[in-house]
């Protein structure tokens, strides 16, 4: 059932083309992989396998580089909000109907994933 939770979610989120989507159906994946995770603490003998030892690892890696992007999107958007500031060009954003963005956050509770 979990692991069908983790494919329909990753078919979600291929499919989405909305990027409020794809971030809600990302956090929604790492919720899952979260809770995979700790189901495999109940068998000592997959965690112990190097095939979930090097699942593991990329998973690592791969919240790191999304770590890194998010900070790189944060900054982006924050660079954004203050050209919409500036003059001259706060008079070209709002004539153009350009708003501000959302920056992107994690709750607390999503920012660690077990990884031992």
């Amino acid at each position: 059932e979990l692991l069908e939770g983790v494919t329909r979610l990753r078919n979600l989120y291929l499919s989405e083309n909305q990027q409020s989507g794809k971030i809600e159906f990302a956090d929604q994946l790492a919720r899952q992989v979260g809770e995979l995770f700790v189901q495999v603490e109940n068998y000592p003998q997959l965690k112990a396998g190097e095939n979930f030892l090097k699942l593991q690892a990329a998973w690592n890696e791969m919240e790191d580089q999304i770590a890194a992007a998010r900070r790189f999107y944060n900054s982006s958007v924050n660079d954004y909000h203050n050209s919409l500031e500036m003059f001259p060009t706060n008079i070209i954003a709002r004539l153009m109907g350009m708003r501000k963005k959302s920056y992107f956050s994690i709750r607390d509770g999503e920012k660690e994933i077990p990884s031992e």
